[in-house]
């Protein structure tokens, strides 16, 4: 049997919520759906907003050192690395109009979503157009990334053997 994803855990709750909730202005008063309950609801998306940004950061703090990370098939633990993982790299441009691609971070999850591994990559070459609105990156990012080769041999050792899942994966396995 194949154990819910947290996602479509806190989807059915809501999910649950929402009914609760319909089923309460139902059998309540006709007159409660104005003011108050907008302002319920404004309040209730807002805790929601606050928790799921509390738990990006936590998954964001623990996701770069892969020697605690261990293989898994069944049953998963947190940031565990999974047969299946998906891999998101982020450039910037180089050369003279900007137009050659140069790595500046690359991402990997596994099958929960869940990050296992992100870095930044120190730039090997002079950077003519960050892309900033597209890839997010900034100079500042870029400040204390990690050697191009370190990274790459890190990557390599995560993605060997397994199902690697991404958008536009030829340019990514390019590096």
């Amino acid at each position: 049997m194949t154990l819910l994803s947290a996602n479509w855990k806190q989807l059915q709750e809501e999910l649950k919520q929402e009914k609760t909730n319909s089923m309460e202005k139902a059998n309540g008063n006709p007159y409660n759906g104005g003011i108050i309950c907008k302002r319920k609801k404004m309040a209730r998306l807002a805790r929601k907003k606050m928790n799921r940004q509390k738990l990006d950061r936590e998954r964001r703090a623990g996701g770069s050192d892969i020697s605690s990370l261990e293989v898994t098939g069944g049953q998963q633990k947190e940031n565990e690395l999974t047969n299946v993982l998906g891999i998101d790299c982020e450039y910037v441009g180089v050369g003279i109009d900007g137009s050659d691609n140069m790595l500046a971070r690359i991402s990997i999850v596994n099958m929960q979503g869940q990050c296992i591994y992100d870095k930044y990559v120190k730039p090997r070459e002079n950077i003519t157009d960050y892309r900033t609105a597209i890839s997010g990156i900034r100079p500042i990012n870029l400040v204390n990334g990690e050697p191009f080769q370190k990274v790459q041999s890190e990557v390599h050792k995560l993605l060997s053997g397994r199902t690697v899942v991404g958008h536009s994966l030829k340019n990514d396995f390019k590096v």
